[in-house]
């Protein structure tokens, strides 16, 4: 049986760690690469939500 608490704590570590990662990027002035790691923290915050 899959522990849905877990998924959602680890879809949402996970979209934490992008969001960080994006902010960097986008700081340095790499925008389509920040962009990029938004979009997957919106992907996994979804999936977050469907497992909910």
């Amino acid at each position: 049986m899959i522990n849905v608490a877990k998924q959602i704590e680890y879809w949402q570590k996970t979209a934490e760690s992008d969001v960080e990662t994006a902010s960097i990027l986008i700081s340095s002035g790499k925008l389509i690469e920040g962009l990029f790691f938004c979009h997957l923290c919106i992907e996994k915050i979804i999936k977050a939500l469907v497992v909910k």
